[in-house]
């Protein structure tokens, strides 16, 4: 099976590897270089943050709310405790990717977060958010310890979904979470509330400004006491503003602060200073590596064209607090983030040529490591869009959905500018495929169109992408165009000649068209070709996609065996590769829950789960195909276990996302149940019957293919439900009999199989009736399909005629057999209406009989003569089809009519 190699790293590894879309030291807090002061009242506030759902850590920047937390988290882990930290940036507005670096952030502290690590690798690509953060908090509780979860920076969060994401986080998850969010800006997450509620706490700008004693700690080894006191008074003990102060006096001894100097003025004025006291080479390199978020030797080389860069730092030692250390290893720093603003703009004020030209040096640094996401940041950072849309194009555009998935491809075109988008055709086709794994099909249409209105003739690789990224589009928008085979596209060479992913683009578009038509004979070849290039283009998305159109393709033939292992293969594939809150899982699992119940396998419970995997793909990521096939599904499932009041809000429900989606398929099919549901639960069946009746009569599966569901289950409809229009009926179901034959669809022609022997039935036609009961068992006795039989209680009589008909006629044990399979489970889902095949009385004798009464003993026990007895006892050998009395408790403790014989 395809997966990735690294999929269950141990607990704590360093996931960078694995998501490379996640920054260097986002996952950690810094440790300062410097020597701090140790703020142990504020550590013993933060410790009281453990016994409350949420603390909150607000002031402006420069007092050290960073730092503080920073250090208190390095002291729980110390103390062996699991401690998240993950470091907000503007690029985590975006729901999955908020979610997919948190869930690492715990992952990385060693908190056992299951399958939703792999998801988070992945970035989530098709998990609706408050799904994710419903499994996270069960996760969440299924945990010993206390956990704690920092999240640093947090006002650079711009996403009302994401607060929701947060809201719902800290009133679910258990007591032993705690979520502490530094910001400079209150959250909106009703702190107000829980503050008053006893369920948060915060920690702001007072509490954070060094005390007097603090402030003379700090500068205790570098200036005398009058020094810091005047310190300490002209700062106030903003923290920022005394550490600067501090290298001030040490590099420019008897320097004093101006009165009335705060804010940003001072660090601006104090940063100045500092820069006007080093020496050319160190100011320089202060400046250079602003530019950067984070620097290393070999970028601090690559920026200044220099191999002697690095030991400068040494020089530096004086300014300690603010260089931050990200890791070891790699020897990863990055400044202060207000020194490094203020070094920005002085060297934008100063030399912004310069400072274009270390942007792009930093952004050809990236790319030369094949790191494409920061590559792109410092090109859009100097406005060189035509460097932007090169690099986004030969790392193939689309395609990095697939290689590098969703995450990088969201991050990279929010980079650019709608304007800058819209001028690359290229670019707006990755723009279209992004929509459609998002469920925004008619944004998706809107920019494949501009793309294909701007795209050059003459471009091979637009050209090219446009039929692969076409092919997806049209197979999720599902018009009546494409599945009609006007618009299909055809690639400009032989499969063979083209790239891997375009090849097995063009061979999955063919298979989700035959699907759609019914072409199952085509259909075979087109999977083989998808699964041949999906292989070789190395894309485990596509190939579980490809997995996934196997088993749906069995599921609509009936071939159960096959459906069963290409679901598997697709549900452990998903796993794997893409966690327990896919939309790929999610996928499987409908598929799963399908087969179940045309096996006869499901149970009440099933329903639910059911409904629950169609919820997921309707707030996000589906097609045509997966809808109708699990709406029809999760129907006929409510039927099989009693609950048809469920139809028609299941039905309903689709209708709607098909009006909204504006997908015409699902529409036809959705209103046809919902018509049946109606019917069945209200009557009136001689208006609405007409109606489908005049809707079949225009859309004949021979002329219009792609309607075949459809069309089934309108003369499934007319064959089980009440009504006129008998010569209609009979015309409609031979028609849709011919062409389930023609497909080779067994599941359907069971079904439909059905539906004539219940019309032919209330048509007073009993052979015609018998007949069409006795093929619909013969064909679903070859693959076990129970579940079709399940969904019509009012053919469990002439069932139990045919199971006793066959029983004395011996001929057929395999089809007696299934009979009595359908008959059982029957017993187990409806127990009431099995046991109303007997009277009250008869079942009396039976369980008397169970136990091995005589005649004589069962007439003095139930007070009735012996020749009542033996009637009785006629009665019921009659009905289950026996000559025995052994023979009779055993066939009705096989229909459940007994418990057992003791």
């Amino acid at each position: 099976m395809e997966r990735d190699p690294a999929a269950n790293p141990p607990a704590g590894a360093d996931l960078l590897g694995e998501a490379g879309w996640i920054r260097e030291g986002k996952l950690e807090p810094a440790l300062p270089r410097c020597t701090l002061v140790r703020r142990s009242r504020l550590f013993r506030r933060l410790d009281e943050a453990l016994n409350v759902r949420l603390a909150m850590v607000v002031a402006p920047a420069g007092f050290g709310k960073s730092t503080l937390v920073g250090q208190w988290v390095h002291q729980r882990r110390a103390q062996g405790l699991p401690s998240g930290w993950l470091s907000i940036e503007e690029s985590d507005s975006d729901p999955q990717h908020f979610l997919a670096s948190l869930v690492l952030s715990l992952a990385r502290a060693r908190v056992d977060v299951g399958e939703l690590e792999i998801g988070a690798r992945n970035g989530f690509p098709n998990s609706p958010p408050l799904l994710v953060t419903h499994h996270l908090v069960r996760q969440l509780e299924t945990l010993r310890s206390p956990v704690v979860l920092v999240l640093d920076d947090y006002h650079h969060i711009d996403s009302v979904e994401i607060d929701q994401i947060l809201r719902q986080l800290v009133r679910k998850a258990p007591p032993s979470f705690t979520l502490v969010i530094n910001s400079r800006a209150l959250p909106a997450l009703d702190w107000a509330t829980m503050l008053a509620s006893g369920e948060a706490l915060e920690i702001d700008p007072d509490q954070l400004r060094l005390t007097r004693e603090e402030t003379l700690s700090v500068l205790s080894e570098s200036v005398s006491a009058d020094v810091a006191q005047e310190i300490y008074t002209q700062t106030e003990g903003w923290p920022v503003a005394v550490q600067l102060a501090r290298i001030q006096e040490a590099t420019q001894p008897g320097f004093s602060l101006r009165p009335g100097t705060t804010g940003r003025l001072i660090t601006s004025y104090l940063s100045e200073q500092i820069l006007s006291s080093l020496p050319p080479k160190e100011r320089a390199f202060l400046l250079g590596v602003a530019v950067v978020d984070r620097f290393n030797p070999a970028l601090a080389d690559a920026l200044f064209r220099r191999q002697d860069t690095w030991p400068l730092l040494a020089e530096l030692d004086s300014l300690s607090a603010l260089i931050v250390p990200l890791n070891e290893p790699d020897q990863w720093l990055r400044l202060h983030h207000l020194f490094r603003d203020c070094l920005r703009d002085i060297l934008r004020r100063e030399d912004p040529e310069r400072f274009r030209i270390l942007l792009r040096r930093a952004s050809a640094w990236y790319e030369a490591r094949g790191h494409l996401v920061e590559a792109v940041v410092y090109a859009s950072r100097t406005e060189d869009w035509a460097r932007c849309r090169r690099l986004i194009l030969e790392a193939g555009g689309w395609r990095i959905i697939l290689t590098e998935g969703i995450s990088a491809m969201r991050t990279l075109l929010r980079l650019m500018p709608d304007e800058i988008l819209a001028q690359s055709s290229r670019l707006m086709l990755a723009k279209a495929y992004l929509h459609c794994k998002d469920g925004r099909q008619a944004d998706a249409r809107s920019a494949f169109d501009a793309a294909e209105a701007r795209r050059d003739p003459a471009d091979a690789a637009a050209r090219r992408d446009q039929g692969a990224v076409g092919a997806i589009v049209n197979g999720y928008e599902d018009s009546d165009d494409w599945v009609g085979g006007a618009t299909q596209r055809s690639p400009d060479a032989p499969l063979d000649e083209l790239d891997p992913l375009d090849a097995a683009a063009f061979a999955s578009e063919s298979v989700v068209l035959h699907l759609a038509r019914g072409e199952f004979s085509e259909l075979t070849h087109a999977l083989e070709s998808s699964f041949i290039y999906l292989r070789r283009s190395g894309s485990v998305v596509g190939l579980n996609y490809c997995y996934l159109q196997a088993g749906i393709a069995a599921l609509q033939q009936g071939d159960m065996g096959k459906a069963e292992t290409a679901i598997e293969q697709a549900l452990e594939m998903a796993e794997a590769n893409f966690g327990a809150d896919s939309g790929l899982k999610h996928f499987a699992l409908i598929l799963q829950a399908s087969l179940r119940a045309w096996q006869g396998l499901a149970v009440r419970e099933d329903f639910h789960d059911l409904s629950t995997a169609l919820s997921h793909i309707e707030q996000h990521d589906g097609w045509t195909g997966i809808y109708i096939l699990g709406l029809d599904a999760a129907y006929h499932l409510a039927l099989q276990v009693g609950i048809p009041e469920a139809t028609g809000p299941l039905a309903q429900r689709f209708l709607h996302l098909a009006e909204r989606r504006n997908l015409p398929r699902l529409s036809a099919f959705s209103r046809i149940l919902a018509t049946r549901a109606e019917v069945e639960v209200k009557g009136d069946a001689a208006f609405h019957v007409g109606d489908v009746h005049d809707w079949l009569a225009d859309h004949s599966p021979r002329e219009k293919p792609w309607l075949w569901q459809t069309f089934f289950a309108g003369a499934e409809f007319l064959g089980c439900g009440p009504g006129p229009h008998i010569a209609r009926t009979t015309g409609v179901l031979t028609h849709a009999l011919d062409r389930a034959i023609d497909m080779s669809s067994d599941l359907h022609l069971v079904r439909l199989l059905l539906a004539l022997s219940s019309h032919r039935g209330r048509c007073g036609a009993s052979a015609e009736a018998s007949q069409a009961l006795l093929d619909a068992v013969q064909t679903a006795s070859r693959h076990s399909l129970l579940g079709p039989f399940l969904c019509h209680p009012h053919l469990l009589d002439p069932l139990r005629q045919l199971h006793r008909d066959l029983r004395s006629d011996g001929s057929e044990p395999l089809s007696s057999a299934f009979v009595g399979r359908v008959l059982l489970k029957a017993s187990e889902l409806r127990p009431s209406e099995v046991q109303a095949l007997l009277s009250a009385r008869e079942q009396e004798v039976l369980e008397k009989l169970a136990l091995g009464k005589t005649n004589r003993e069962i007439a003095w026990q139930l007070e009735m003569t012996e020749n009542t007895v033996k009637f009785h006892l006629k009665n019921l050998f009659a009905k289950l089809g026996v000559s025995r009395r052994r023979q009779a408790v055993a066939e009705a403790r096989r229909l459940g009519l007994i418990i057992s014989s003791n």
